[in-house]
């Protein structure tokens, strides 16, 4: 089974992104969406074809956790001329750690 490389990427500049490239190149760009729902990131395609009395019926699925430090809004994707899907995201490890939560004190 193929690893996986570790999404999160050192940039040139010092900071951390996220970074996926899947190949969908058996795939229309209409027939591809990449959805985020908390921090699950999930990339669906789906073709389907039918010509006289044969059908071709093709689908991908990949779902991901979101890492640590990346929010689901500053999620993007582009997908190149050859069929590579690429995701990208910033990294704030700001967001990481224990966080102090104020307590509302009622009278």
């Amino acid at each position: 089974m193929k690893k996986l490389r570790d999404p999160i990427v050192k940039k040139d500049d010092g900071s951390e992104a996220l970074e996926l490239q899947l190949d969908v190149s058996n795939f229309k760009p209409e027939e591809i969406t990449v959805t985020t729902s908390g921090k699950q990131l999930s990339v669906h395609a789906k073709h389907e074809e039918k010509t006289g009395n044969s059908s071709v019926y093709q689908e991908f699925n990949r779902s991901f956790t979101l890492p640590d430090g990346v929010k689901p809004d500053t999620v993007q994707s582009t997908l190149s001329k050859d069929g590579i899907l690429s995701i990208t995201g910033p990294v704030d490890r700001a967001l990481e750690g224990p966080k102090k939560i104020p307590i509302e004190h009622k009278k």
